[in-house]
């Protein structure tokens, strides 16, 4: 084993460029990485074995890419660009990128120090902070936070743009859907410490329910 390729030649010992994220799309494998110039942005692995940079997201610093995932042609992925904060965007087969959807529009005041009466805050672009893509029979199934409360639940896209959030379980302020994995011809994922199901139909389904510590069951 060796070193394949030296993205940020300039990072030194103690540096890097963390590359993360490996998606196949349209004959090439996709990922984020840090060249030491530019932030965070999408990269592109050619077959030949060549390194480009495929899209620079956020111009003005790092796009922050995360949870990458082929699907409907294009290649979405968890990204922000500067103007909005950490939303849903597509990279499409001709090179060009744009924004799917801005679940969270708007800004809001973070305080830096939640334990510091008065504290220091700073305002920034909100963000539903998209995690967990997971294409599944002809829609991309993930986990964002819709409003301002901490809730994170399901949420699925469909191959005409149709989104849709989808309350797992009612009784807690968030399912927090994660570890999506396609078997038998149906998805698995775990929420609110249960396992559940998406059926062909697009039917959630229970699959073992939440068992209360201490309860014997």
């Amino acid at each position: 084993a060796g070193l394949f390729a030296e993205i940020d030649p300039g990072s030194g010992w103690s540096g890097g460029s963390f590359p993360n994220g490996f998606t196949e799309f349209n004959g090439g494998l996709y990922f984020e990485a840090d060249n030491g110039s530019g932030g965070s942005q999408l990269f592109r692995l050619n077959a030949d074995e060549t390194i480009e940079l495929a899209a620079t997201i956020n111009a003005s610093g790092s796009a922050n890419i995360g949870s990458i995932a082929a699907f409907n042609g294009g290649l979405y992925f968890a990204a922000t660009d500067g103007v909005h904060g950490t939303e849903l965007f597509r990279y499409n087969a001709d090179g060009t990128h744009e924004l799917v959807v801005d679940i969270r529009p708007g800004e809001e005041t973070i305080e830096l120090i939640p334990s510091m009466p008065d504290g220091p805050t700073e305002t920034r672009q909100k963000s539903s902070t998209p995690t967990q893509l997971t294409a599944f029979n002809g829609s991309l199934y993930f986990q964002a936070q819709g409003g301002d409360l901490p809730q994170r639940e399901l949420w699925r896209l469909d191959a005409d743009g149709t989104l849709t959030e989808i309350i797992v379980d009612s009784g807690n302020l968030s399912s927090q859907p994660l570890g999506f994995t396609e078997f038998n011809g149906e998805l698995y994922f775990k929420a609110s410490r249960s396992l559940f199901k998406i059926t062909a139909d697009h039917a959630i389904e229970t699959v073992i329910a939440q068992v209360a510590p201490g309860s014997g069951e």
